[in-house]
């Protein structure tokens, strides 16, 4: 308990640091390359690659692709959004070809440009990374 004045006195000095790195939703606007992988028809997860185009509140615009291991480009739509209440984690959906997956717990480095979390489809959990392309047009 004699520390207890210096845990506090830290986490006073913390605080502005923390409202510092806080996102909005616009920060995940842009254009970004993403490594994700999604199911496939076998139950089998399949690596892709996609370029995600997405605009100020979170959705996916036309363009919004992604390539099959095959290198075949196949449409894509989702949304990422701003978990109310978090600092800069996203959440959302990324469906390809038919196939939906449930983008969970993705973190934004909004000073390095990079999106780290996972994917759950079919009950798995599967890697969603990535790095932005080009920010969004203000």
């Amino acid at each position: 308990m004699r520390h207890l004045p210096l845990v506090i006195l830290a986490a006073m000095l913390a605080w502005p640091l923390a409202g510092a790195h806080a996102c909005s939703q616009a920060d995940g606007a842009g254009s970004w390359s993403v490594a994700a992988a999604a199911p496939g028809r076998t139950g089998s997860a399949v690596p892709l690659r996609c370029r995600l185009l997405v605009d100020d509140q979170g959705g996916f615009q036309n363009g919004t692709a992604c390539l099959d291991p095959q290198n075949r480009r196949i449409a894509a739509s989702g949304q990422l959004r701003l978990r109310p209440g978090s600092a800069c984690l996203f959440e959302g959906y990324l469906a390809v070809g038919g196939l939906v997956s449930q983008v969970r717990q993705v973190m934004l480095d909004k000073s390095a440009g990079l999106l780290a979390g996972g994917v759950a489809a079919s009950g798995r959990p599967l890697p969603f990374q990535g790095s932005r392309r080009q920010p969004a047009r203000g």
